[in-house]
């Protein structure tokens, strides 16, 4: 037997090395994996450290009080932390949100103790990040709003491919340079009444426009309640 669900925790086999106190998803074939920024949001942190294709127990983030985590840069106790790369978590906002740091870390790969959200408050916690310069999105990103502030040029950010359908991202422009959303050489998006070519992008450069776009079951990002003019290329 590959897995095994108690009350808190769930064994199941890696699908890679996996390192005690990292946090961690399943993936689709059911196997832990180590979260990044560019994955979906982390679910567990592990227990132990496993080689890839052992069995690993991780403790599921709804079991409610705390748990211990890898942080990926100095972080003050008090911080909101959020998913980083490496199966971390830093005060950048960069993924999703994870909890509250009840310890102080002074460098990248100190252990702290991280309160975990209470039910709703992940949900309800409204998100926002800025970007100056280009940057790629990831899932544990999801519902996200994303930011040109204090740009000094344009800035591409690009839309992950492959998501679930339902997974969305807002975008506001508040610097008075072209913000443009890259969806990928595979995906398109609906907009304008129209539905654009495959690798295209659109973009807005005045301040207070705004979109919101969703993902579908076919590869298309759906445009939601446009604000402004945003130009398709």
């Amino acid at each position: 037997m590959s897995t095994q669900l108690r009350s808190t925790s769930f064994s199941a086999v890696t699908a890679e090395a996996i390192t005690r106190f990292q946090a961690v998803y399943l993936n689709s074939s059911g196997q832990w994996a180590v979260a990044t920024t560019a994955t979906p949001p982390a679910e567990a942190i592990a227990i132990d450290t496993v080689a890839s294709g052992g069995t690993l127990a991780a403790e599921f983030f709804n079991s409610g009080g705390s748990l211990k985590m890898i942080a990926a840069e100095a972080i003050a106790a008090g911080a909101r932390v959020y998913q980083a790369a490496a199966g971390k978590v830093a005060d950048t906002v960069a993924g999703a949100f994870i909890g509250t740091a009840l310890d102080a870390a002074s460098a990248d790969g100190d252990v702290i103790e991280v309160l975990l959200p209470t039910p709703g408050e992940a949900q309800s916690l409204g998100h926002f990040r800025a970007y100056t310069a280009d940057a790629s999105l990831g899932v544990s990103m999801n519902g996200f709003t994303i930011s040109n502030l204090g740009a000094a040029g344009t800035i591409t950010i690009s839309l992950p491919t492959g998501v679930p359908a339902g997974t969305w991202y807002r975008f506001v422009v508040q610097a008075a340079q072209q913000l443009r959303i890259d969806a990928g050489a595979s995906d398109a998006i609906m907009i304008g009444g129209t539905t654009s070519a495959d690798g295209a992008y659109v973009w807005a450069d005045d301040e207070a426009e705004s979109l919101t776009l969703v993902a579908d079951t076919n590869n298309n990002w759906v445009a939601v309640s446009p604000v402004g003019t945003w130009t398709v290329v």
